[in-house]
């Protein structure tokens, strides 16, 4: 009894504790990987130079065509998309409900509403010219809403800010439903008078780091403030489960206790063989697994006793909390899959070339190779769009995306979605001739995909490429780099277009 109240009972709650903590954690990481999809679309829709040069000169018409389609609304599974200018003024936007009917949003449309939501020039400025984004919280039509705002900067990231983009969702039960990767448990959602009482309970807040697992009426908590500080909404969810007995003293205990005080002098070496050794391999089996983080190990202590069968529970948690660590682990992949990876064409997206490229730029070995990039762009794209529409222009996409994909060698090449309908190629270890190889290859494989296109000279598909190559034993700049690469696909297009042209 004493060793069950001083030391068992301890460790099997501060391991009950721990897989609260763990348990929080997922579903704090289950929001955000949710919420991150409306992150990556602000990102790859904002940094964006045709939507700079529109949203500076109040290019209605543009935004319209190219945001304002139900198509886009369902599949990104958002609310409302607005467009704000450098002086906070309102030029476009959109809201809409599942069925995709307008709704009356004046938190979007009023200026004396919408002003916290925008990003400042003077912050993007203060940032040495990099886009900012922000993630909130507020009530739209009086139901609680995530706001993602971004500043509209130009393609390579470096330029003042022509305005906001801002991108909202309801964050309701649809949203709820939609959280989980697989079955669990369901999750509430609470608003309203009960919030003041809620979030002094609280496990976790959203936009702040620290979790903290604490119980309140058999749920755990998870809670979201509004710009202004003040409470907006909480989620709910069971605990995992206690599989063992949280008493410290039971009839059987005692029972056991007398039987064991009287029988003890004479099988002092039965009782050492049958509970002191199993009650020793337990002590050492939840010591262990609570030091070292170490959830795989087990007593497998098999019997019919209290203590063997407080050991069979004590593995099952165990075995709960393993399979907690492994879920948790999954679904951190999932989300780094999820944000380096293009939802349309399924490359890899600007922010994966970006670190792909950096880490190539440090890496000793590598920065010493020859390297070429090839920055491959569709031909009279615009015009594909303007006459087939924007569906079949996603088709267009996916096709020349898998057409790059099946022309290169995954093992040593990178192919990633840069923005719109620009691509672009790493090549390691390849010089400024086979990368011209490489790049002609690549623009007569996508011609012979025979893509019809009405719109242009040849009645098909063709893209053009620009070629750079850093020289083996020259420094890698990235940027430089891709500025040689764009501009001799720039000299491509002035040329006609279905062609290369490698920097000097």
């Amino acid at each position: 009894m004493l060793i069950r109240y001083f030391w068992v009972l301890p460790q099997l709650n501060e391991l009950a504790h721990y897989n609260d903590r763990v348990e929080v954690l997922r579903i704090k990481n289950q929001i955000y990987q949710r919420l991150k999809l409306h992150s990556n679309y602000a990102y790859d829709n904002a940094v964006w130079d045709e939507a700079y040069q529109a949203a500076q000169q109040h290019d209605v018409d543009w935004f319209k065509r190219n945001f304002f389609l139900k198509e886009l609304f369902a599949k990104q599974k958002f609310n409302g998309v607005y467009f704000y200018d450098q002086q906070g003024q309102l030029i476009t936007g959109l809201s809409v409900d599942p069925s995709f009917t307008p709704l009356s949003t004046p938190e979007f449309t009023d200026p004396s509403r919408y002003t916290s939501l925008l990003i400042n020039p003077s912050e993007v400025r203060a940032n040495q010219l990099k886009p900012i984004i922000r993630l909130q919280f507020t009530h739209v039509l009086a139901q609680p809403a995530a706001v993602f705002s971004h500043s509209i900067a130009p393609t390579n990231e470096n330029g003042p800010s022509a305005g906001t983009m801002v991108v909202w969702q309801f964050i309701d039960n649809d949203f709820v439903d939609k959280l989980s990767l697989e079955d669990s448990d369901p999750i509430d959602i609470h608003t309203g008078d009960e919030l003041e009482v809620l979030f002094q309970h609280l496990s976790a807040e959203l936009l702040q780091k620290g979790v903290n697992a604490q119980i309140y009426r058999e749920r755990l908590l998870i809670g979201a403030r509004d710009i202004q500080g003040k409470p907006l909404l909480a989620f709910s969810f069971a605990p995992s489960p206690r599989l063992y007995d949280q008493s410290y003293l039971a009839s059987s205990t005692i029972a056991g206790l007398l039987m064991t005080a009287s029988i003890l002098v004479i099988f002092f070496a039965a009782i050492s063989i049958r509970v002191v050794r199993p009650i020793i391999r337990l002590l050492q089996t939840v010591s262990y697994a609570s030091l070292s983080n170490d959830y795989s190990v087990r007593t497998h202590l098999r019997g019919n006793s209290e203590l063997f069968r407080l050991a069979g529970k004590v593995d099952e948690l165990l075995e709960v909390v393993e399979q907690q660590q492994q879920k948790l682990k999954a679904q951190n992949l999932r989300l780094e899959e999820l944000s380096n990876t293009d939802a349309l064409t399924g490359l890899a997206n600007r922010r994966s070339l970006d670190t792909y490229l950096n880490a190539l730029a440090s890496h000793k070995v590598d920065s010493t190779l020859a390297l070429s990039l090839l920055v491959v762009d569709i031909d009279h794209f615009k015009s594909y769009n303007d006459t087939q529409g924007h569906a079949k222009g996603d088709k267009v996409l996916q096709q020349v995306a898998n057409g790059l994909k099946q022309l290169t060698h995954g093992a040593t090449d990178l192919v990633a979605r840069f923005g719109g309908e620009e691509f672009v190629v790493v090549l390691e270890n390849t010089d400024a001739e086979n990368a011209t190889y490489v790049a002609a290859n690549l623009c007569q494989g996508i011609e012979a995909l025979g893509i019809p296109h009405s719109a242009a000279p040849m009645r098909i598909v063709t893209v053009s490429i620009g070629v750079a190559t850093k020289a083996a034993q020259q420094p890698l700049n990235p940027q430089a780099l891709f500025d040689a690469a764009d501009n001799a696909l720039y000299q491509a297009k002035q040329r006609g277009r279905n062609q290369i042209v490698v920097a000097s």
